[in-house]
């Protein structure tokens, strides 16, 4: 039989000593005042241990009990989210969520996770990043770090750096993830690393990996000359005498990424692992792949060693989907560790490149500059893929950044619907950054998924206004508009772009204050949106966008036990403290996969 009591959590006792000194002041702490509240917390503390220490009734042998915290579970009722005070694992999936008397009225464990003794004050569902690439952002943890490099002497002088500390001789300098931006807007050249890069090739890329700098050495291994052609889909950057400066844009990278040594397994296969153990440590439990068939051959390695702590969602290249066709029919689309089955490719480029694709030239309004943008895979040729790979019942997955790109790929995706039929495809567009008010009603009207990158906003916001013009930018990232429109918002970071930590993402989708801090109340503030509605972007749409809605996504009874522990409640702090919040704990199916 259950026993019926009241338990106090952290927050009842705060609330009814508040009570209390509101009502009585100081005398709170009198002798009486402090005799009777602490008789009722030795008489709830009391009820507690016999619940939880005496069988009343058969109970149920959980392998982890988790009591007296506040759980956000995801599920709505009547419109509100609803919390939890506890929940019991077994075998991997949560069996019982609710008060700590239904839950602990029927389930019993030897391993507990108790509030009271702990340091979290929220937990939520693992966090999914809808938008990563994996190995190169392992590769990156260990390669010189240029991000917030903020001059060119500074630059410089880290690459410098790096290769006084590199014992391999002649090894590729790689990576990187610049930002030029910070140092004015100059684009760096082969003559600025040249000395400091010696005997090494050096292909160092700007953070959204649209553009790289190599160094002359790289340069002369790739036979990138004055008189090397220019490739569709992207640029190579000359001088004023047409020699290549060293930036590659988008397509034209190629010329030196096909020179660069491939990596072995064994580095495949620590950087899978260092990527995993980054990912834990931010809360991170499901990460979407964008890559090729060659990384998921490593996730598969992987797999059948069951070293995998991280659920990956692997999409290779739409260019493959008669490949990826035969693999699924002859394999299935995986499990949930690894899973298959979507496909990727790219409309346009980046804003900080000026590749991505926009209906009027850059600059500001009335600007005379003539460049627009590219498209990366051509229009008719994408529109074919998409068709075929959606006609065999496989998933896209498509980037476009730009607003024209975004118009060319809603309209392929109407073509689509109308050669192949209405169907429950789940049709993502991948960043959908600057989309015109109609598009927004377009893709809601389409059920299209906006898989977008809230610290792209914090980032790019610092800057973008000199490229589009105040009104062109008022149409970048809407999140707010779009959820209001009924548009599916899944975030996640493109890392190796941009770093994978979700709690920065929540706060950059809440606040919109960008990095230089000089949008205090927010860059576009009407975009805001909400701590919850974050935390839906980062745990359930993420899941339907993947099929795994009934799997992943939510504390709920039946689902897996993917969760993490944070040492605030990000709904009860100011929005500006949620940056500064720590994942303390990280599960995954029930298992700690990692710890502060």
């Amino acid at each position: 039989m259950a026993t019926r009591r009241f338990t106090p959590t952290p927050k009842n006792r705060d609330e009814v000593e508040d009570k209390y000194a509101r009502r009585n002041g100081s005398s709170l702490f009198s002798g009486q005042r402090i005799v009777i509240i602490s008789t009722i917390l030795i008489l709830a503390s009391l009820s507690v241990y016999l619940v939880t220490n005496f069988d009343f009734s058969n109970k149920n042998e959980a392998d982890l009990l988790v009591i007296h915290s506040r759980i956000w579970t995801g599920r709505q009722l009547s419109g509100k989210f609803e919390w939890a005070e506890s929940m019991a694992i077994k075998d991997g999936k949560i069996v019982s969520v609710g008060s700590d008397s239904h839950v602990q009225s029927q389930w019993k464990s030897h391993q507990i996770i108790d509030g009271w003794n702990s340091n979290h004050r929220m937990i939520v569902p693992g966090f999914a990043d809808c938008h990563t690439h994996i190995l190169m952002g392992g590769y990156g943890l260990t390669s010189v770090q240029l991000r917030d490099a903020a001059t060119r002497e500074e630059f410089v002088n880290r690459i410098r750096k790096f290769v006084e500390q590199t014992e391999e001789k002649s090894s590729w300098l790689t990576e990187g993830g610049w930002n030029h931006e910070l140092w004015g807007g100059e684009l760096p050249t082969r003559h600025w690393i040249d000395k400091v890069t010696g005997d090494h090739p050096a292909f160092l890329c700007r953070l959204d990996g649209h553009m790289c700098l190599a160094n002359s050495l790289a340069l002369n291994l790739a036979k990138v000359t004055k008189d090397t052609e220019e490739v569709d889909g992207g640029v190579i950057v000359r001088d004023s005498e047409g020699n290549p400066t060293g930036i590659l844009k988008d397509k034209a990278m190629d010329f030196v990424l096909k020179v660069i040594p491939a990596k072995d397994q064994n580095d495949k296969l620590k950087s899978l692992a260092a990527a995993m153990k980054y990912f834990a440590s931010n809360g991170i439990t499901i990460a979407h792949h964008m890559g090729t068939f060659d990384d998921l051959s490593i996730f598969e390695k992987a797999r059948k060693k069951d070293s995998l702590i991280t659920r990956i969602h692997a999409a290779v290249p739409l260019s493959s989907w008669e490949k990826l066709l035969k693999k699924v029919n002859e394999e299935g689309r995986g499990d949930r560790w690894l899973s298959i089955g979507s496909l990727k490719a790219f409309t346009d480029g980046s804003f900080g490149s000026q590749t991505a694709y926009m209906f009027e030239s850059y600059g500001p309004e009335n600007s005379t500059q003539e460049n627009k943008g590219l498209t990366v895979d051509s229009n008719p040729e994408l529109t074919e893929w998409i068709i075929g790979a959606d006609a065999a019942g496989l998933q896209c997955s498509i980037h476009a950044i730009g607003d024209r790109a975004n118009d060319i790929l809603l309209t392929a995706n109407e073509e689509m619907v109308k050669k192949n039929g209405k169907r429950d495809r789940r049709f993502r567009i991948e960043h959908a950054q600057s989309v015109r008010r109609e598009d927004v009603i377009r893709m809601k009207k389409l059920d299209v998924i906006a898989s977008m990158q809230p610290y792209h906003l914090i980032d790019d916001g610092c800057w973008i206004e000199k490229l589009v013009g105040h009104k062109r930018a008022m149409r970048l990232f809407p999140f707010r508009e779009m959820l209001d429109e009924g548009v599916k918002l899944a975030f996640g970071s493109d890392w190796f772009v941009a770093p994978p930590v979700p709690l920065i993402g929540i706060y950059a989708a809440v606040t919109r204050s960008t990095l230089d801090e000089k949008q205090p109340n927010g860059w576009i503030p009407e975009q805001k949106i909400s701590v919850e509605e974050a935390l839906v972007a980062y745990t359930q749409v993420p899941a339907f966008a993947t099929f795994r809605e009934n799997q992943e996504g939510k504390i709920q009874e039946g689902f897996l036990a993917d969760f993490v522990l944070l040492d605030q409640d990000l709904t009860k702090i100011p929005p500006k403290e949620i940056r500064d919040v720590k994942v303390l704990q990280t599960f995954v199916e029930g298992k700690k996969i990692f710890s502060q």
